[in-house]
């Protein structure tokens, strides 16, 4: 927003007046109390959230004195027109305002951070190899189960040798850093074939990558002044192993970077027609934003199965009814997708979308309108309407908002209720233009992955709760703690 339209703004904000006009309900935040909520919470986003949407409210806003408006949205309904007026010269955009310590440490030229023209060349890059096209093209779906099994059995096979050895046919542990190696693996040797051993992605990459990864929320907010912490001369030993780990991050994305010339993994399907700064950029986002999304979807569908020991059941006896895992296998498996739809709405890992307006507009609803001004930050919460009972609760699917339910998704059921696929949209990889180039991908591996494990283990949670935490994406608190025991 410009200062001038800022300075405009003033006289309204000291008089308490919203800048938001419409029919559509909206309510003010307290702003001395939001701010000291914010402040206590500002590494777990998601607590920041729950404050927002403690009440039934759908719409609050925060209107800080000579500052844009900032509004929060739970209605599913706004957040799916909002999110398709998004880019492609539409009303909003990619609000990089939240971003800020990304673009700081992943690079501004990528298909994440940049807007407008600079990003539509961005996803035209990679829209050929994760497109659902590809991923679901009988020969693509071939390679990339084949190099996932590759990727993934050796390590399920050290879990089933861990079970055997213990007296109790049983093992304990807490497998998010085993997911998010496997994780860091497929994408790495998977998708840009660099033959890197597993061992090594565990051992020296991936700490290094998850420190990079934490320290991006810190910096977000901590940094409001944009210093080149990772350039600055250490100051202290954390400081010294962040530059460190950067060194690590970045040397990974030399190696993988490396496998271009040769036509390795899914790099002779990339347009790859940029400068160099943009592919490197790319690369980054693709190793940490995509590690973290996929380890997500992973860890919240083991963590909800193992809580519930009849929807296990039946996803395993699905799993077990055909040999080779094949696109027509997938589409069979209705249950099993169903279970991941389930995780994606109940656990979205991008637990809330940041768009900004770039001109006064108003977005009708079914229950109304809403005119937001020009430069609003918008905060869709996606975490929250999916968990929303008024939206997904009882009444509009039968079961509770806040439960795991994955017969929710049930054709009948939702034939029954009145409901559609646009009423059961989750937001889990973002909606519109800006969706999740990844999508796709994500969803044939998580279902590859679920299958193996499946086939091999029955688990269940160590503890009866599951609480998430949230940085840049949310996770399961326990780690995803389980004990497992052999099929077979």
């Amino acid at each position: 927003m410009r200062l001038f339209e800022r300075l405009q703004r003033i006289p309204a904000q000291l008089r308490g007046r919203s800048p938001f006009a419409g029919t559509l309900p909206i309510e003010r935040l307290p702003l001395i109390r939001t701010g000291l909520v914010t402040a206590r919470n500002c590494r777990t986003p998601l607590r920041i959230l729950d404050f927002v949407f403690q009440d039934d409210g759908d719409l609050k806003y925060l209107d800080v004195t000579g500052f844009p408006p900032i509004l929060f949205v739970r209605n599913p309904e706004l957040i799916r027109k909002i999110t398709v007026e998004t880019a492609l010269d539409g009303a909003f955009d990619r609000d990089t305002l939240p971003t800020q310590g990304i673009g700081r440490v992943v690079g501004k030229e990528n298909l994440l951070y940049s807007q407008g023209e600079v990003w539509r060349k961005h996803k035209g890059a990679v829209v050929r190899p994760l497109g659902t096209i590809a991923v679901q093209t009988e020969e693509v779906f071939h390679d990339l189960e084949k190099t996932i099994r590759k990727a993934v059995e050796p390590q399920l096979e050290d879990l089933v040798q861990k079970v055997r050895r213990s007296p109790t046919n049983s093992h304990r542990m807490r497998l998010e850093p085993d997911i998010q190696a496997v994780m860091l693996n497929v994408l790495v040797n998977v998708l840009f074939g660099a033959a890197i051993a597993h061992e090594e992605l565990r051992t020296k990459y991936l700490p290094a990558i998850r420190n990079v990864i934490a320290y991006i929320l810190i910096d977000t907010i901590a940094n409001q002044i944009q210093l080149p912490v990772c350039r600055l001369p250490a100051i202290c030993w954390q400081h010294a192993r962040l530059k460190r780990d950067r060194r690590t991050f970045e040397e990974l994305v030399d190696r993988v970077i490396q496998t271009r010339d040769d036509g390795a993994g899914f790099w002779p399907l990339l347009t790859a027609a940029g400068t160099e700064t943009a592919i490197r950029s790319n690369v980054r986002v693709f190793l940490a934003g995509a590690l973290e999304a996929t380890s997500s979807y992973i860890s919240w569908t083991l963590s909800n199965l193992a809580r519930d020991p009849v929807a296990q059941e039946r996803a395993y006896r699905e799993a077990m009814s055909f040999t080779e895992i094949t696109p027509e296998a997938r589409e069979r498996s209705v249950f099993l997708q169903h279970v991941l739809a389930e995780s994606l709405r109940l656990n979205n890992a991008l637990y809330f979308l940041p768009r900004v307006a770039l001109r006064d507009t108003t977005v009708t609803t079914s229950h109304g309108s809403l005119t937001i001004p020009a430069g609003t930050h918008i905060v869709l919460a996606t975490h929250h309407a999916n968990r929303c009972e008024r939206h997904w609760g009882v009444v509009a699917t039968g079961y509770p908002a806040t439960m795991f339910a994955p017969d929710r998704w049930d054709a009948k059921n939702m034939e029954a209720r009145g409901r559609s696929s646009k009423d059961n949209l989750h937001f889990g990889f973002g909606h519109g233009p800006r969706v999740c180039i990844g999508k796709h991908f994500s969803e044939a591996e998580a279902f590859v992955c679920m299958v193996l494990f499946l086939r091999r283990f029955r688990f269940r949670a160590i503890h009866p709760t599951m609480d998430a935490d949230s940085g840049v994406s949310t996770r399961p608190r326990d780690g995803v703690d389980l004990e497992l025991s052999l099929r077979f």
